[in-house]
């Protein structure tokens, strides 16, 4: 009867700690969501793309990983373009929280025609994958 109580006990014990670790994942992508939204709207697209490794260092990045860079910043511009050419300039964020999906962030947001859910996505390395656009749900 007491081993069945310690068990009891242990798994309470690790269900807490494990949620206490989501919570702060959360906190950390809703950080990092606010800070993406923030450099996307000062004309910073390759927020997070600077990844340095000892190639960095060594001067021996790939061309390939360079275009690869590139190429999500420009995607990146080209998204916010689209999204302030149809709600106009930003204004602000409105605050965070998680998304429906693990591993995604919405970020409400003020235009200046209208308001619109930034939902930011981060991969198992909690880095940020990308982001879209939905209604607003205020």
């Amino acid at each position: 009867m007491r081993a069945l109580a310690a068990l009891a006990i242990l798994a309470a014990v690790i269900v807490a700690g494990l949620a206490a670790a989501q919570r702060v994942r959360v906190a950390r992508q809703e950080a990092k969501a606010e800070d993406f939204i923030g450099a996307m709207a000062r004309g910073d697209f390759t927020y997070g793309l600077v990844m340095r490794t000892k190639a960095d260092f060594l001067g021996k990045v790939s061309t390939r990983e360079e275009r690869r860079r590139l190429q999500t910043a420009a995607r990146r511009e080209a998204q916010w373009q689209e999204i302030c050419g149809q709600l106009g300039a930003y204004q602000r964020m409105l605050g965070t929280h998680p998304g429906t999906e693990p591993g995604t962030v919405v970020v409400p947001c003020e235009f200046a025609m209208g308001r619109a859910d930034l939902v930011v996505t981060f991969n198992k390395q909690d880095q940020v994958a990308g982001y879209g656009v939905g209604p607003s749900r205020q």
